[in-house]
């Protein structure tokens, strides 16, 4: 195939998520026409000499300390969304409209075609949850909901359920509480929304999920580095059994590819999850837990952003 003219099939999503697709995800694959190109010998050096660029210079990391930045990112959403109503387009963040980028996908560098290229192969990984993980579930919990941009997309995707959405800044929590007002008029009466605060580096324990639940983090907890035990010990402590994390995961790299090792010292300087995966493999040791699927998907400009990981809980 031309490396200058190339497209997302159904055979490359059912490798990349090893996964054999219903019909109905195949024609959105292929409606989607996402066609991208790898990048040149040249491109792609010049991407790695900006990576390192990065990795030697100061940045701001994740963690607490970067709240106001949520603060205004998804304020600026919640405006939107009062000003034009809410959709997939206002309640989308806004590091998925910077236009084209590098992505990372199927080992390769590759400049996409359309400037939303990220955000539409964003739906194929929701369609992919939806069918294969949601559907079961009365309750579905996502914590660090961000503009409930896959809350939106999800509830257009399955049946009568009951969406609790968490993030530990006000404007999640009016959007949400919005979406319920006006569920009828999005044509989603047939589910209920109701939000809340919450703080992963201070879980609220009296916050108690349900039985029959599906808790899904999507990007969040990305952002709080090696501090996960109390989020986790929040999660082995509640009734729910399922599990869903879409973030980048340090230990799921290669460190014998330099395709790789780059992305992990991304990771480890942005100070994203780090150690989360191992503490569920010590818990599946322990018997306590079982790692149903892990798969890396796809990336961005210099790290995989996009790693599924689905648990249970052992009863």
């Amino acid at each position: 195939m031309d490396p200058n003219d190339q497209k997302v099939t159904v055979a490359q999503i059912e490798t990349c998520f090893d996964l054999k697709l219903p019909d109905f995800i195949k024609q959105h694959v292929h409606n989607l026409d996402l066609r991208y190109r790898i990048l040149t010998c040249s491109e792609r050096k010049l991407h790695l000499e900006a990576n390192r660029n990065f990795l030697g210079k100061k940045s701001a990391p994740s963690g607490p300390k970067r709240k106001n930045a949520w603060v205004e990112g998804w304020q600026q959403n919640l405006d939107e969304s009062i000003a034009d109503g809410i959709n997939h387009t206002t309640l989308l963040p806004h590091y998925y409209r910077q236009g084209k980028t590098v992505m990372r996908y199927m080992g390769e560098f590759i400049l996409p075609e359309d400037d939303f290229f990220e955000a539409k192969f964003l739906t194929i990984i929701r369609k992919i949850l939806a069918h294969y993980f949601l559907t079961e579930h009365k309750n579905i919990y996502e914590f660090g909901a961000g503009p409930c941009h896959n809350i939106l997309y999800f509830a257009h995707e399955v049946q009568e359920k009951n969406f609790y959405i968490t993030d530990w800044v006000d404007p999640t929590i009016k959007i949400a509480h919005s979406i319920e007002k006006q569920k009828s008029d999005l044509n989603l009466s047939n589910h209920n929304f109701s939000a809340r605060l919450f703080d992963f580096f201070n879980p609220d324990t009296n916050f108690k999920l349900q039985d029959d639940s599906l808790v899904l983090t999507f990007g969040s907890m990305e952002q709080i580095g090696t501090n996960f035990t109390a989020v986790l010990d929040y999660f082995m402590s509640q009734k729910t059994q399922h599990f869903i994390h879409v973030e980048p995961f340090l230990e799921l790299y290669d460190m014998n590819n330099k395709f790789d090792q780059l992305a992990y010292s991304y990771g480890k300087k942005r100070n994203y999850l780090d150690g989360y995966l191992s503490a569920l493999r010590n818990l599946e040791l322990e018997g306590l837990i079982k790692i149903e699927y892990q798969k890396r998907t796809i990336g961005r400009w210099y790290h995989d952003s996009h790693t599924i990981v689905k648990w249970k809980k052992v009863t």
